[in-house]
């Protein structure tokens, strides 16, 4: 006999695993997976194995070049949640999505609009090896952004006015 908690998380767990295929991720994309990832994780109702699978499935697809659609469809905001979880292997997976989001710059605006850096900031402190190691990444993303549009707007290509 299966709890209606044990069909989640299997559920969960599958849309978790076919996210890691670029096929996949855009079936899963099409069909509005994003905006039911978000409206289950911000139920509050699911357990951290739910989390754990959603986080998951969030840092796949922005790996997988969705994280245009991620964010437009409100993956972020499930994203930032679980990055404040009280349980680290959540917090690990969402510095995981954060790094990979970070990947496209078009999408630090959006993270640094919702609070991201901020987190990002705070999960560089975790005690947690994994979680220091993704936000870290995340943050360097954003540094070499930052580095690399401040080069191109005094002029000197990044190469200094000396």
């Amino acid at each position: 006999v299966s709890t209606d908690l044990e069909v989640r998380r299997r559920a969960l767990q599958c849309v978790a695993t076919m996210s890691a295929s670029d096929h996949s991720c855009g079936v899963l994309v099409e069909n509005d997976v994003v905006q039911t990832l978000q409206h289950v994780a911000l139920q509050g109702a699911a357990d951290r194995h739910s989390h754990f699978y959603i986080a998951g499935a969030l840092a796949n697809l922005a790996k997988n070049g969705f994280g245009p659609r991620m964010v437009m469809d409100g993956g972020l905001e499930a994203v930032l949640l679980f990055g404040r979880s009280t349980f680290v292997d959540v917090q690990g997976v969402a510095a995981q999505a954060m790094a990979n989001l970070a990947q496209d710059a078009s999408q630090h605006k959006a993270i640094a609009d919702r609070g991201g850096v901020y987190l990002l900031v705070d999960m560089s402190r975790s005690p947690d090896v994994h979680v220091r190691a993704h936000a870290g990444t995340a943050l360097a993303l954003f540094t070499q952004s930052a580095m690399a549009t401040n080069a191109h707007a005094d002029g000197t290509g990044g190469k200094g006015k000396c």
